[in-house]
This record gives structure tokens, sequence and C-alpha cells, in this order.
């Protein structure tokens, strides 16, 4: 069982994510903007972070997953995004985040977070 934080500000596409996380075994926590993130990162180690990339408030997705990386360096970041764009790719890739555009198939972004929880 591996720990997750899952940052979206969309209620019902959190709960929904969490739900299917939760249901294969993983505990996870929520938070719905950056700065409760950034808090909750703080305060507790997480195996992976995911991410929506637009948030509301001043802190994004990015940023979220940035400090995830200082936190815990050998945690996994994904960004989840409805804004494919190569340079918001660029940005994910250069932090080491996995990248995932939206509208999201569960079975591929649980593979992928299960591929690389400990």
């Amino acid at each position: 069982m591996s720990s997750i934080l899952l940052v979206e500000d969309d209620r019902l596409s959190r709960a929904n994510i969490a739900r299917y996380f939760k249901n294969a075994g993983h505990s996870v926590e929520v938070a719905a903007d950056g700065e409760s993130a950034i808090e909750l990162i703080a305060r507790i180690p997480f195996d992976v972070v995911v991410s929506d990339l637009q948030l509301p408030g001043m802190v994004n997705g990015i940023d979220v997953l940035m400090q995830q990386k200082r936190a815990s360096p050998a945690g996994a970041v994904l960004l989840i995004t409805a804004f494919g764009a190569e340079d918001i790719k660029a940005q994910a890739d250069s932090i080491g985040a996995l990248y995932f555009e939206k509208p999201l198939w569960l079975p591929d972004l649980l593979q992928k977070v299960t591929g690389i929880c400990p």
C-alpha cells in the first residue's frame, strides 16, 4: 500500500480518483488547492503526489510537485492537465514528473502509480 496525495480542484473528479486509488488498496489524502497540498507535504511523507496543473490560488500543480521533490526526492510526482502544451510537458519532464492529459483513463493512471510506488 502506498501513500498518495491527490491535488484536484474539481470536487467530483477528486472524489472519483481518490475512490479509485483507495479501492486499489492505496492510502489517499486529498487537497483542493496548492496551498493545502503544500501544507500536507510538509507534514506527511507521500510516496506519490498526483496534481492537477491549474489550481485555485497562487500555487499551481508544478509548484506542488516541486515542493514534493524537495521534501521527498525519492517520491514520485505525476501532473494531470487539460492543457496539453509542449512547454507544460517540458516543465513536467524537467522535474521528473509523469504527465497525463485529461480526460483521464483511470486504469492507465493507476497502472503508472502502481508501477512507481515502492
